[in-house]
Protein backbone atom coordinates (compact mmCIF):
# COMPACT_ATOMS: atom_id res chain seq x y z
CA UNK A 1 0.00 0.00 0.00
CA UNK A 2 2.91 2.57 0.81
CA UNK A 3 3.74 2.26 -3.16
CA UNK A 4 0.45 3.01 -3.99
CA UNK A 5 0.48 6.21 -1.66
CA UNK A 6 3.74 7.31 -3.38
CA UNK A 7 2.41 7.44 -6.56
CA UNK A 8 -0.68 9.00 -6.09
CA UNK A 9 1.44 12.00 -4.30
CA UNK A 10 3.40 12.39 -7.30
CA UNK A 11 0.49 14.01 -8.33
CA UNK A 12 -1.55 15.26 -5.49
CA UNK A 13 -0.53 16.60 -2.20
CA UNK A 14 -1.37 15.75 1.34
CA UNK A 15 -4.08 19.10 1.28
CA UNK A 16 -5.44 18.28 -2.35
CA UNK A 17 -6.31 14.51 -1.43
CA UNK A 18 -6.13 13.43 1.88
CA UNK A 19 -5.36 9.28 2.28
CA UNK A 20 -6.37 7.39 5.17
CA UNK A 21 -5.07 3.71 5.42
CA UNK A 22 -6.59 0.82 6.78
CA UNK A 23 -4.45 -1.56 8.71
CA UNK A 24 -4.90 -4.68 10.16
CA UNK A 25 -5.59 -5.30 13.62
CA UNK A 26 -2.21 -5.15 14.99
CA UNK A 27 0.28 -3.50 12.75
CA UNK A 28 3.25 -3.42 13.49
CA UNK A 29 5.32 0.14 14.43
CA UNK A 30 7.47 -0.05 11.10
CA UNK A 31 4.18 -0.37 8.87
CA UNK A 32 2.56 2.69 10.50
CA UNK A 33 6.03 4.52 9.93
CA UNK A 34 6.41 3.06 6.19
CA UNK A 35 2.90 4.70 5.90
CA UNK A 36 3.34 7.51 7.64
CA UNK A 37 6.59 8.51 5.29
CA UNK A 38 4.75 7.36 2.23
CA UNK A 39 2.53 10.32 2.77
CA UNK A 40 -0.75 9.20 4.39
CA UNK A 41 -2.47 11.38 6.23
CA UNK A 42 -4.22 9.45 8.72
CA UNK A 43 -3.57 5.90 9.77
CA UNK A 44 -6.62 3.81 11.22
CA UNK A 45 -6.57 0.14 12.80
CA UNK A 46 -9.21 -2.52 12.34
CA UNK A 47 -11.67 -2.92 13.77
CA UNK A 48 -13.01 0.61 12.11
CA UNK A 49 -15.35 2.45 14.23
CA UNK A 50 -17.59 4.51 11.89
CA UNK A 51 -17.98 7.73 14.50
CA UNK A 52 -14.03 7.55 14.16
CA UNK A 53 -13.97 7.54 10.48
CA UNK A 54 -16.52 10.03 10.09
CA UNK A 55 -14.42 12.48 12.51
CA UNK A 56 -10.96 11.61 10.70
CA UNK A 57 -12.73 12.02 7.36
CA UNK A 58 -14.49 15.95 8.28
CA UNK A 59 -11.29 16.94 9.87
CA UNK A 60 -9.09 15.96 6.68
CA UNK A 61 -11.62 18.04 4.63
CA UNK A 62 -12.29 21.05 7.39
CA UNK A 63 -7.89 21.21 8.09
CA UNK A 64 -6.93 22.88 4.43
CA UNK A 65 -9.73 25.72 5.01
CA UNK A 66 -9.19 26.10 8.80
CA UNK A 67 -5.56 26.75 7.32
CA UNK A 68 -6.47 28.73 4.75
CA UNK A 69 -8.88 31.08 7.12
CA UNK A 70 -5.58 31.62 9.23
CA UNK A 71 -2.79 32.46 6.49
CA UNK A 72 -6.16 35.18 5.49
CA UNK A 73 -6.39 36.45 8.88
CA UNK A 74 -2.60 36.97 9.17
CA UNK A 75 -2.30 38.40 5.83
CA UNK A 76 -5.21 41.13 6.57
CA UNK A 77 -3.22 41.41 10.32
CA UNK A 78 -0.56 42.35 8.34
CA UNK A 79 -2.30 44.99 6.00
CA UNK A 80 -3.71 46.35 9.10
CA UNK A 81 -0.36 47.47 9.92
CA UNK A 82 0.56 48.90 6.81
CA UNK A 83 -2.47 51.09 6.73
CA UNK A 84 -3.09 51.95 10.62
CA UNK A 85 -0.49 52.95 13.36
CA UNK A 86 0.70 50.59 15.88
CA UNK A 87 -1.67 51.72 18.78
CA UNK A 88 -4.65 51.27 16.44
CA UNK A 89 -4.17 47.90 15.35
CA UNK A 90 -3.55 46.42 18.79
CA UNK A 91 -7.33 48.54 19.48
CA UNK A 92 -8.42 46.64 16.27
CA UNK A 93 -7.15 43.27 17.07
CA UNK A 94 -8.37 43.23 20.67
CA UNK A 95 -11.47 44.21 19.79
CA UNK A 96 -12.39 41.24 17.47
CA UNK A 97 -10.78 38.91 20.17
CA UNK A 98 -8.73 37.13 17.48
CA UNK A 99 -7.12 34.63 20.06
CA UNK A 100 -9.99 33.58 21.44
CA UNK A 101 -11.62 32.53 17.86
CA UNK A 102 -8.54 30.54 17.06
CA UNK A 103 -9.12 28.68 20.52
CA UNK A 104 -12.48 27.86 19.49
CA UNK A 105 -11.23 26.61 16.14
CA UNK A 106 -8.01 24.35 17.98
CA UNK A 107 -10.70 23.11 20.03
CA UNK A 108 -13.16 22.11 16.50
CA UNK A 109 -10.06 20.22 15.12
CA UNK A 110 -9.46 18.17 18.50
CA UNK A 111 -12.80 17.61 18.64
CA UNK A 112 -13.13 16.55 15.11
CA UNK A 113 -9.84 14.09 15.58
CA UNK A 114 -10.39 13.11 19.27
CA UNK A 115 -14.21 11.94 18.70
CA UNK A 116 -15.44 14.32 21.30
CA UNK A 117 -14.55 17.02 23.44
CA UNK A 118 -10.57 18.35 24.32
CA UNK A 119 -9.94 17.04 28.23
CA UNK A 120 -8.99 19.99 30.21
Amino acid sequence: MPQVCRHIRQSYSRVELPIIMLSPEHPTEEDTQAALQAGVNDFLVKPLRQGLLLARLSAHILLPKLVASEVDRQHNYALLETMLPPRCVRVVCRDMQASQRIDRVCERVSNLLCGGPRAG
